[in-house]
């Protein structure tokens, strides 16, 4: 049975590599929500990385990912046990900030190296480099 969770590749439009904690669930959004001419490519870009591409993903991307995932985990959980109102703000401003980390961890990872990850492990011609295009249409 294939995974349903892990790094992905085009999970959305405007971010390379990410943690994608439901392939299936992401899935069927894409098919639900977004606009006629993406559900076609998307669904075709979008795929869970085997672990020798997770391995070349930059280590801070990785360990700030996972941060992120873990916080974005707790909030939800937290909310969902319907916590105290403090308890729940606070997991909210974690996930805030380590979604701030992320991003500039991201911004380490250099373009070329990006670019050189991208055509190994995807070679898309919809991503430009820092998006995906779809049919002509910038989002």
């Amino acid at each position: 049975m294939k995974p349903n969770k892990g790094w992905a590749i085009h999970l959305h439009h405007d971010i390379l590599v990410e943690w994608c904690r439901d392939y299936k669930e992401r899935k069927k959004y894409i098919i639900k929500y977004k606009r006629k001419n993406e559900i076609k490519p998307r669904l075709r870009l979008f795929k869970l990385l085997p672990i020798k591409a997770v391995s070349e993903i930059p280590i801070a991307c990785r360990e700030t990912g996972k941060a992120y995932q873990e916080a974005y985990e707790a909030c939800r959980a937290s909310y969902a046990a319907r916590a105290p109102y403090e308890t729940c703000r606070k997991t909210y401003e974690t996930w805030r900030v380590t979604d701030k980390v992320v991003w500039k961890a991201g911004k380490t990872w250099r373009a070329t190296d990006k670019a050189k990850f991208h055509e190994k492990w995807c070679g898309c011609k919809e991503w430009n480099g820092k998006k995906l295009i779809f049919g002509g249409i910038e989002k």
